[in-house]
């Protein structure tokens, strides 16, 4: 009989995980013991060579696996980025570098575009292995697994330590709008703002660390065609686009850094108009977009929210 896979959560999918990975992470000197079940989880103590950390692992059936760091330090990051690597596996291009293989790379990700109210959000992030050790030991993760309080925070400590880095794509809610008329495809959209983000880093950031670019990683949001399409420039381009990207460091910073922005923007919208600005869309969004008409009128509307939404229509103005 085999040896039997040391106990770390009841819960298949997460048991399966952390055991699997288990010699991955012995290699990387990162030992794992279970500190205790928590609901929908389980909480892992990591011990390493550099110290002690703490991870919670989740799992349900709509989103799958996720994790949050507690301890947010060089162990636990090592840590996830091993089981990331099985949450979202590397993907290669049908040409090009491999994601595991390249040396100097962006990330895209957005953030807004399934919010009624306020802008969509572009951001790309250029990195090099260095510096995507020092993104993950900053604690850098997916910014849907942070507070509020951790995205403004890591999102000030990127632009201070990482400014030429950075490209960010924030059209106005009024221009969105103008762009959609145009575009008639959100898909499309999305690809030209992903497009104009990585081309600026090219073009700007691209080399900062004596490297220059060898592949863009990017969440899919639909056919690759999309972007490549949009950067006609670059028909060569080393495009890989792949489900839950942001376990790749420079996505996650980029994810931090979009959703930081529109934060910001949402929160301008509500000073500006003094009115409940609620994220996502539904119900309660429906019934504060038509406190908002009141307030302001139908043209107003068009500087605050995306026209081209269900919510629009079930205004009356479709």
């Amino acid at each position: 009989m085999g040896e039997r896979a040391p106990f770390f959560s009841a819960i298949e999918p997460i048991q399966d995980l952390l055991a699997q990975r288990a010699g991955a992470l012995g290699r990387e000197g990162i030992g794992l013991s279970l500190k205790q079940e928590i609901p929908y989880g389980t909480q892992i103590n990591l011990e390493g060579s550099g110290g002690t950390g703490l991870i919670n692992v989740y799992f349900s059936k709509k989103k799958g696996l996720s994790f949050v760091d507690c301890s947010r330090n060089a162990v636990s990051a090592r840590a996830l980025a091993v089981l990331r690597g099985i949450d979202g596996p590397p993907a290669a291009a049908e040409s090009g570098t491999p994601e595991n293989e390249l040396r100097a790379w962006i990330g895209t990700d957005e953030s807004g575009k399934g919010d009624f109210f306020g802008p969509l959000v572009v951001a790309g992030f250029y990195t090099t292995r260095r510096t995507a050790t020092e993104l993950m030991e900053l604690g850098v993760c997916d910014s849907k697994t942070l507070s509020r309080g951790q995205i403004r925070s890591l999102a000030g400590e990127l632009r201070k330590r990482y400014p030429h880095s950075i490209a960010l794509v924030a059209p106005s809610v009024r221009k969105y709008n103008e762009l959609y008329g145009k575009f008639r495809n959100l898909n499309r959209l999305l690809a030209w703002a992903h497009a104009r983000a990585i081309q600026n880093l090219i073009e700007g950031a691209g080399g900062a660390e004596g490297h220059a670019v060898d592949g863009v990683v990017a969440d899919q949001f639909g056919d690759p065609a999309y972007i490549t399409k949009a950067l006609k420039s670059m028909a060569a381009l080393n495009l890989i686009q792949r489900p839950r990207a942001e376990s790749n460091p420079a996505v996650a910073a980029a994810s931090i850094l979009a959703r930081d922005l529109f934060e910001r923007k949402i929160a301008d919208i509500h000073r500006r108009f003094g009115v409940s600005i609620p994220l996502g869309a539904g119900e309660k969004v429906t019934a504060a977009a038509r406190a908002f008409l009141r307030a302001h009128g139908r043209d107003a509307l068009v500087d605050a929210a995306k026209i081209h939404f269900k919510t629009y229509r079930e205004l009356g103005h479709g």
